[in-house]
């Protein structure tokens, strides 16, 4: 999603990915997914591939475009909202440019919202 030209060094685009990592890390445990081994699971994953969400919520990887729709169903949410809130932490230039300087500077309300409302469903 980052464009390293437009949105900062490479330290800050790393930040930006573990700030991400850390949220989506608190929504899949809010859940009530107990592990990335179970995330992975429930988006279709062959076992052995687990990895790749580890990375992603360890900030090593950004979550890819295409997989927004598959997490948002896993963790019960619009996936225009989860998009929203990853393009804040991702590329907050691009937000700010879209959305305007006010939105950018509000926390990620609407889905915090969400957050709490929702019940934690358990592994399955």
């Amino acid at each position: 999603m980052a464009d390293r030209k437009n949105e900062g060094n490479t330290q800050q685009l790393k930040e930006r990915r573990r700030e991400a990592g850390r949220w989506l890390r608190a929504l899949r445990e809010q859940k009530g997914i107990s592990s990335g081994a179970e995330m992975n699971r429930r988006l279709g994953g062959a076992p052995e591939n687990f990895r790749w969400v580890l990375a992603i919520e360890g900030g090593q990887r950004a979550l890819p475009t295409a997989q927004i729709e598959g997490w948002a169903r896993v963790l019960g949410m619009p996936a225009s909202d989860l998009a929203r809130s990853l393009l804040r932490i991702y590329e907050p230039l691009k937000f700010a440019a879209l959305y305007g300087r006010q939105e950018q500077a509000e926390p990620r309300s609407k889905v915090n919202k969400w957050i709490k409302k929702s019940k934690p469903t358990g592994s399955r």
